[in-house]
């Protein structure tokens, strides 16, 4: 009955509802006002040092339209020496197949996951509606053209 009550609330609020395929563990905050949720290796893994291994996840998922998943780093995994590889992944609401982060071992020891260790965290983000427009001249700006490390390196 609670569960019932919680997903009314949400759509009386309009918060979306992710369907999560119920063959593992489903994402949450450690606590209330974190940003992301966690996410879990679904698997063991062995990453040896100085390559790439790419982790399963239990998650599989029906994000509603207009909505995309936002996966990002922990900062205890990369503390560790293992790194997402492309920083930060996209999850489109039409993807329906396990969710998988690849990760770079850095470090010259081979690292270990296991199973249902937090790997990555995820947020759900509502997509902003927008076009392009061709212009032969852009407006100006303090910035300008400034490009890598134009604003100081500290």
């Amino acid at each position: 009955m609670m569960r019932y009550i919680k997903s009314l609330l949400r759509k009386i609020r309009g918060i979306p509802t992710i369907k999560v395929d119920p063959i593992g563990f489903i994402p949450y905050k450690a606590h209330e006002d974190d940003a992301c949720e966690d996410l879990r290796a679904a698997d063991e893994y062995d990453i040896d040092p100085w390559s790439i291994t790419t982790v399963k996840t239990f998650m599989r998922t029906e994000i509603p339209k207009g909505w995309f998943g936002d996966v990002r780093p922990r900062s205890g995994i990369s503390s560790e020496g293992l790194i997402l590889t492309n920083a930060a992944g996209t999850i489109d609401a039409g993807y329906r197949g396990f969710w998988y982060a690849a990760f770079f071992n850095a470090t010259p020891e081979k690292k270990h996951i296991k199973t249902g260790q937090k790997i990555a965290q995820v947020r759900f983000v509502k997509l902003d509606k927008y076009h392009y427009d061709y212009s032969n001249k852009l407006s100006e700006s303090t910035r300008g053209t400034g490009g890598f490390g134009s604003t100081g390196s500290h």
